[in-house]
């Protein structure tokens, strides 16, 4: 019996999980012929996946991989109750202005939707409607990509190993280069330990496909991908509301002015159980942390968001709980030509990435891993013209 044909996915956050799902679920995979191995350095979505927002927009970049995935996620929330497995839910968008300079006697306040009773009124300015509830929806991203990660296991042919990939070592002796063997450090999750370096050695026709984030560069350092560190935070609303009530859902996009040449830009999601609120991007970092352990987040700029949002929500948010204090790093693509993400083949055969998908990385990764399972099953991507996000547009590995 011929060997199966193997898939090595490296990173275990939400792209590189419905990446294994939606190559499980192609009609050309077979079982007797294919294995799926991810390999994670951490914990599953222990990275951006765990800590993003959850933001799904149809309105998202690029145009046409944003409609696809938002569609996608629909789909995949009807089929298996995403709205009690992951908390999917539809909601609405708005901007709000905020001016912390006025006088509270100067400022008129500005009167809001009747169901956005937990933001107060006073220092908004102006408030402006971005969506409705047909083109923006939420996720719990940490429990998605759980979810569909488990999807891929029943399949019984995927299979996890913990450990951190140091090396792709790439055959080029031959007129077309291939990918030779991985090596790897595995990690035992209940020590946190690294064992010895360990190597995987692949046959021609297995394939590679990189998940890892702003960690591509480690792995293929003439990727032009590097991380933006963003700081969120997760609190426990007050329990002042009404029986049987809940925040309403709402996505807020906010400009708060706090003198004549200051602002702060917080984002607040409201979720069933707990307000999600995340701040502006620091500068793109050349220095990654260990991605075996958590990125450490600053104290400082969490405080700061559950400062300025507690003005906006002084009763749910500011007399809540801070349940988290949290930071990651977005994949950003350094090309002043193309927003990202990179998606697609590289110069060196079978060798495959995804990443780059800056703050749109969750919106994005259904649309990401059903193009991606195209790609290796079908030799081409047929659910959405990607020519424009190819690899080997920007970078050569070999």
């Amino acid at each position: 019996m011929s060997k199966k044909e193997k898939i090595y996915i490296i990173g275990g956050g939400i792209v590189g999980c419905t990446t294994a799902f939606y190559l499980t679920k192609h009609p050309r995979f077979d079982t007797s012929k294919y294995e799926i191995v991810i390999i994670e350095s951490n914990n599953i979505a222990c990275a951006a996946s765990g800590k993003a927002g959850g933001l799904l927009a149809s309105w998202a970049f690029p145009s046409k991989l944003a409609q696809l995935s938002f569609r996608l996620h629909q789909c995949l929330a009807q089929k298996y109750q995403g709205d009690l497995n992951w908390g999917y839910r539809k909601l609405p968008s708005a901007n709000l202005d905020v001016d912390l300079t006025y006088d509270n006697d100067e400022l008129t306040s500005t009167s809001l939707p009747p169901n956005l009773n937990w933001i107060d009124s006073k220092n908004i300015i102006k408030w402006t409607k971005l969506s409705g509830n047909d083109s923006t929806a939420q996720i719990d991203p940490y429990k998605f990509t759980n979810f569909v990660l488990q999807k891929a296991i029943d399949s019984h042919c995927v299979n996890v190993i913990y450990g951190r990939v140091t090396n792709i070592n790439i055959n080029k002796e031959h007129i077309t280069s291939y990918v030779e063997s991985l090596e790897y450090i595995p990690v035992k999750k209940k020590t946190n330990l690294h064992e010895k370096s360990s190597q995987i050695n692949l046959n021609p026709n297995d394939k590679v496909v990189l998940c890892t984030g702003p960690w591509i560069s480690k792995l293929l350092p003439q990727c032009p991908i590097s991380g933006m560190k963003a700081h969120s935070i997760t609190v426990q609303p007050n329990e002042s509301l009404e029986e049987g009530h809940q925040l309403e859902p709402y996505a807020l996009f906010n400009e708060i002015k706090l003198n004549d040449t200051d602002f702060f830009s917080p984002e607040i999601y409201s979720r069933r159980n707990e307000i999600y609120i995340c701040g502006e991007t620091d500068k793109m970092s050349d220095e990654l942390p260990d991605p075996t352990k958590d990125v450490e987040a600053n104290s400082t700029e969490c405080d700061k968001l559950y400062k300025y949002s507690s003005i906006l929500s002084p009763e749910q948010i500011g007399h809540g709980q801070i349940l988290k204090r949290q930071a990651c790093y977005l994949p950003v693509l350094n090309d002043a030509t193309s927003c990202g993400p990179l998606i697609g083949e590289t110069d060196t055969p079978c060798l495959y990435i995804a990443s780059g998908h800056a703050c749109w990385g969750i919106n994005n990764s259904c649309a990401t891993g059903k193009l991606l399972s195209e790609l290796i099953l079908d030799g081409e991507a047929t659910s959405c013209n990607i020519d424009k996000l190819n690899p080997q547009l920007y970078f050569n590995v070999s």
